[in-house]
């Protein structure tokens, strides 16, 4: 198997994107296990950082268990991890599933129980009490029928299962379409986006932090008003943040903060204030039309800075996404920057506008979706 980007990758770089896609709600299982596949093909994964001797604490570092995995992918993983001699409990913990389950796929000899058959058996012999003795037992025929039921009850389960895994990868079929039709890439400002006619269902935005930059924020809360949009979260710092409160209250109506959480990132000094800070504040404002937690948090050691200085990270932003909208809704980012918001709201099903004023990050954001759509 090649390796998802080019053959010339290292295995670090590799991994380190594997645990990004992991994550990411918002990219598919697809996606995440071809690049564990090939890791763990000619032991490339003993290549990562200083090395791995064993295959147990290699595996120990992926989560697959909130993924919804087919079983046909399920069993090829745990026969790849079989033959490198993971052990059972290790490769259970990584993909969410019971020793049982894997110990099941490994060794196809070993038949599937049918817990129900025994319930329709106890049934069958309960006494009534109306009668002078027990209904005689079921014929070998009726038997056969009963446990066919069960049976087929169990293959339903299986198939459900199956159509919910394929339903829930990451890149749906409307994301599928031709890019244009679920990506619209702006090199304009935000007030000449909106100008444009344009409706989200929701703006998530990062806007710039310092001080020069906070006139912005009036502008786009008044652009949010005249274009009723029902959901506007935005992230700010916290050094002028009765500023940015005063401007975004002025047109919007305030709904809540939301704290963004950091862990394991780097903290930001914020040297007048003397605070080492590991969060930011999402500000909330439109009607309270569902309830929500409101902490969202970015995967450990997960500060991306690769296509913008001030990039943040795909985990933390699918998290915030994932809360604020549903699939098939326009989400709009008018600070476009990197392009993380554009990137991880395709992957979660939706649509999505944005704009930036500075071309080289309509350009980056424009190549950075088409390269992960296609690895899908």
């Amino acid at each position: 198997m090649k390796c998802p980007e080019s053959i010339e990758e290292s295995p670090d770089t590799v991994h380190g994107r594997l645990l990004e896609s992991v994550h990411i709600s918002g990219y598919s299982f697809e996606r995440a296990s071809q690049e564990f596949e090939w890791l763990l093909e000619e032991n490339r994964w003993k290549k990562i950082g200083t090395g791995y001797d064993d295959i147990d604490k290699f595996i120990a570092t992926i989560d697959f268990s909130e993924f919804k995995i087919s079983i046909e992918k399920r069993k090829k993983i745990s026969k790849k991890l079989a033959d490198l001699r993971a052990t059972q409990r290790a490769a259970a913990k990584m993909l969410g599933v019971s020793q049982e389950t894997v110990r099941r796929d490994v060794d196809t000899n070993v038949s599937k129980p049918k817990p129900e058959t025994a319930p329709i058996l106890e049934k069958t012999y309960d006494v009534d009490t109306n009668v002078s003795k027990q209904p005689a037992a079921p014929s070998g025929a009726k038997v056969a029928e009963m446990a066919a039921k069960a049976a087929g009850k169990e293959i339903k389960k299986e198939a459900a299962k199956e159509k919910k895994s394929k339903e829930s990868n990451i890149i749906t079929a409307e994301s599928k379409k031709p890019l244009s039709s679920v990506c619209d890439l702006r090199n304009c400002s935000f007030s000449e986006l909106f100008a444009s006619g344009v409706k989200p269902d929701a703006v998530i935005t990062d806007p710039p932090y310092p001080k020069e930059f906070l006139h912005l924020f009036n502008g786009l809360a008044e652009c949010c008003e005249n274009a009723k949009v029902p959901v506007v979260a935005v992230m700010s710092g916290q050094s002028y943040l009765p500023e940015v409160m005063q401007s975004l209250c002025k047109h919007l109506k305030y709904r809540w903060t939301l704290t963004y959480l950091t862990p394991g990132g780097q903290s930001v000094q914020q040297w007048p204030a003397k605070i080492n800070t590991f969060w930011k504040p999402v500000l909330l404002f439109g009607e309270a039309n569902e309830w929500l937690g409101d902490v969202c948090k970015s995967a450990v050691n997960d500060n991306d800075k690769r296509f913008h200085d001030w990039g943040q990270s795909e985990s933390g932003f699918a998290d915030i996404v994932e809360r604020l909208t549903k699939p098939g809704q326009l989400v709009c980012d008018p600070f476009l920057g990197g392009g993380t918001t554009a990137v991880v709201s395709l992957a979660l099903g939706r649509r999505f506008v944005g704009c930036d004023i500075d071309i080289d990050c309509v350009n980056k954001t424009q190549q950075r979706i088409e390269s992960v759509l296609c690895r899908q």
